[in-house]
């Protein structure tokens, strides 16, 4: 790794990233563990920008709570049903509610390290 970095062409002194070539960047960052069941417990309480600032939407139309989510928050799918419709779920409405109250329902939101 530190062969490649002394040949960069800029490195953001706060960010600790590093411009290799034009349009080739390297962006460091804090490792964190893929979202999954099997991961450990966590904590029942946090809270998280999924449905509140972005979702998924997967290749076979599954609406998930944000992008880190394979499909075990299964929303609804686009494809079969309106999205308005899938927003205003019974599920949908409780992860909001839930995470503007500093609350965790999802098992897999549960096991998640990605919102520390």
């Amino acid at each position: 790794m530190n062969q490649v970095l002394q040949y960069y062409d800029y490195k953001d002194e706060i960010t600790n990233n590093f411009k290799l070539k034009n349009n080739i960047y390297l962006n460091r960052d804090k490792e964190f563990t893929w979202p999954s069941l099997n991961n450990k417990f966590i904590s029942d309480r946090g809270t998280c920008y999924g449905l509140k600032t972005h979702l998924g939407i997967l290749v076979d139309g599954t609406v998930v709570p944000c992008c880190l989510d394979t499909g075990v928050i299964n929303l609804g799918n686009v494809l079969k049903e309106e999205f308005v419709d899938i927003l205003n779920k019974e599920r949908t409405r409780n992860i909001i509610i839930n995470f503007n109250n500093n609350k965790l329902v999802e098992e897999l939101c549960q096991k998640c390290d990605f919102r520390k």
